[in-house]
């Protein structure tokens, strides 16, 4: 190999280097209307109960998020009949960037975690007041051990 041909091939390495690069979540910049549409969306997938399942989904076409969202972007036209047109132009301009699936994943799995903690401190408030209605009981019976 020559001087020439490693050059060209370090030039060749180092311009696909980043190539299929990802954003992190944190590396992304969205505005305040995408970072609400990204919330509304975690958080109906959460109401629906649909976590588990979303999150697969969402895992698993990652890595095709450009695509699909160049895909939204090409039936906008007839799309636009079922969905508010802003919102929706701005959930496909959302999924342009590539690390924008990995904002939506955390966001789910945030409400998620929320929606556990209220459901632990319902049953903990729950069984606290079974417990005191059960001692007010025990007292007005003259009840004492």
């Amino acid at each position: 190999m020559n001087v020439q041909g490693r050059s060209r091939f370090a030039r060749l390495k180092s311009g696909l280097q980043h190539a299929f690069a990802v954003e992190r979540p944190e590396d992304i910049e969205l505005t305040d209307e995408q970072s609400r549409l990204l919330d509304r969306l975690a958080k109906k997938i959460v109401d629906w109960g649909l976590t588990a399942p979303a999150m697969v989904f969402i895992e698993s076409f990652k890595p095709l998020n450009y695509v699909g969202s160049q895909f939204l972007a090409f039936f906008e036209p007839l799309i636009r009949g079922m969905f508010d047109w802003r919102e929706y132009t701005i959930f496909y301009q959302t999924f342009e960037k590539r690390g924008s699936v990995e904002v939506l994943l955390d966001r789910i799995d945030f409400f998620e975690s929320e929606k556990q903690e209220r459901n632990k401190q319902k049953k903990i408030d729950k069984a606290k007041e079974k417990s005191q209605k059960r001692a007010a009981r025990k007292a007005s019976r003259g009840d004492h051990g």
